[in-house]
């Protein structure tokens, strides 16, 4: 039987090997660390928009089941949308009139005419997603922007659609 001094040599041992690995690793971690290039930071946000056209907008739902970038813009200068439904583009014509209007918040009015697009034969689950995109698009009557999201309304002020802003891009930088 060992005894009680030896045990607690023992453990006085144990724990300063725990402190010396401890202290070793910090200081291989800070060396690494040093000789790593340090990633550049991300881009910063763009500033809060006043309103929702000449963005590009991505939805929040429906999303394209077959993985593709589904986009809509508002075009101020011709007054008309261009979007890609996650198979085929598409346009229309729209009219808006805004309401209220402040940095990162602006509500009013929204009404699309008919919907034309290219017509590329989709897998079923696209073709039902995009054609969903459609008939919510032609119910819309107002919209609220809300920083970043933009929610897309019918007459009786039910949510149809839900926006976020592209961060990477804008209308007029998009092809």
């Amino acid at each position: 039987m060992r005894s009680a001094p030896l045990r607690l040599r023992q453990a006085s041992l144990t724990r300063h090997a725990r402190q010396r690995a401890f202290l070793l690793s910090c200081i291989l971690g800070i060396t690494a660390c040093a000789t790593q290039e340090i990633p550049e930071e991300p881009a910063t946000l763009p500033p809060l928009p006043t309103g929702f056209e000449d963005l590009r907008w991505v939805p929040l739902s429906p999303r394209s089941p077959a993985g593709e970038a589904v986009f809509i813009e508002w075009q101020s200068d011709s007054l008309r949308l261009r979007g890609h439904s996650g198979c085929n583009s598409f346009g229309a014509g729209y009219r808006t009139q805004t309401e209220s209007r402040t940095v990162g918040s602006a509500t009013g009015k929204l009404e699309t005419d008919i919907i034309y697009g290219t017509r590329k034969a989709c897998p079923p689950g696209v073709m039902e997603a995009e054609q969903s995109l459609f008939k919510q698009l032609s119910e819309v009557r107002s919209y609220r922007l809300s920083g970043y999201a933009l929610r897309l309304d019918d007459e009786a002020g039910n949510t149809v659609l839900r926006f976020t802003l592209d961060k990477s891009r804008t209308a007029s930088t998009a092809p």
